[in-house]
């Protein structure tokens, strides 16, 4: 019987991107998006693809969706072997202009949405996985999970808290009988062809239509040009869609216990490499993350 995966986030993007790469595969999908009927791509995709593909409602925002959705995909294929919670967005500019509830919201769907619908998976995982083949959680996370951007506090912020969340979380379903396997991707040096900028919120100090909002402009108008001029030649060197799609394929499918899958450009990635420069001569941002789990591993396990 073929393996399912459940994907949020899979209207566009490295999402919709995943869906394909599993879809190649023989996999049955489950793809969620929280305004489905507008996913057309994820629409034409499931004419394609027959009875391979489940498109489905969920909205990160509104945890009320989420056992319906649970619910659908069971009754669809019998069970859920992966969860892929990827869906998220980025709430941009500087503290000034930024309310509470902007950064509620971010933290609403990038950290306490997965946060409970992982709780809502886990009971399924257990009843229905073995120790031969472990259900698992994969968690899409970012770059800016390890370094803080000028004008992403709010996204920063809650991408660190969802890879910690999901670092804390690996030595504990670890040990349940059968164990939940939990991996991470962070994806640094940017991605093309993604609808991320469109999804993100950019706060009006980049467009003041008040005149608090240009007294907030005005200050940090010569500032955030050389950042947006640093983050365009950077978005130069980003990656094709399908690389983390594939990573996370790979993720999925690879057996043990590896934590993070880094990935990037060919010739991107730089702020996380030089984030991580106190590694050893030689030794990838891999290498030196696999001897911090395997070292934490052997003090709580």
């Amino acid at each position: 019987m073929s393996s399912t995966v459940f994907i949020t986030g899979a209207n566009s993007g490295v999402g919709l991107a995943t869906v394909k790469v599993f879809l190649s595969h023989g996999w049955n999908v489950v793809g969620s998006a929280r305004n489905p009927d507008a996913a057309v791509d994820l629409q034409n995709l499931s004419l394609d693809a027959k009875d391979k593909l489940l498109v489905l409602p969920l909205d990160m925002a509104s945890p009320s969706t989420y056992q319906q959705a649970l619910d659908s995909a069971v009754a669809k294929f019998g069970k859920i072997d992966v969860l892929i919670n990827n869906a998220g967005y980025g709430q941009f500019g500087p503290l000034e202009s930024l309310d509470m509830e902007d950064y509620r919201r971010q933290f609403d769907i990038n950290l306490f949405g997965p946060i409970e619908l992982t709780k809502l998976f886990i009971p399924h995982f257990r009843a229905t996985s073995s120790a031969e083949a472990p259900a698992k959680l994969i968690y899409v996370s970012s770059g800016a999970a390890h370094f803080g951007l000028p004008f992403s506090t709010a996204y920063s912020a809650s991408k660190a808290a969802l890879d910690l969340f999901a670092e804390s979380l690996s030595f504990e379903l670890a040990q349940l009988d059968p164990p939940i396997i939990t991996k991470l991707i962070p994806i640094h040096g940017g991605v093309k062809s993604t609808n991320f900028r469109n999804s993100s919120n950019s706060n009006n100090v980049f467009a003041p239509a008040t005149d608090e909002d240009r007294a907030v402009a005005g200050r940090y108008k010569d500032y955030a040009s050389k950042v947006f001029s640093i983050f365009g030649e950077m978005s130069g060197r980003a990656m094709e869609i399908e690389k983390p799609a594939e990573v996370i394929f790979k993720a999925a499918t690879e057996e043990g216990r590896k934590l993070r899958y880094f990935v990037s450009g060919e010739d991107g990635g730089e702020l996380l490499n030089a984030r991580m420069k106190g590694r050893q001569e030689g030794e990838s941002l891999d290498d030196c993350d696999e001897k911090w789990v395997a070292y934490f591993r052997s003090r709580f396990e």
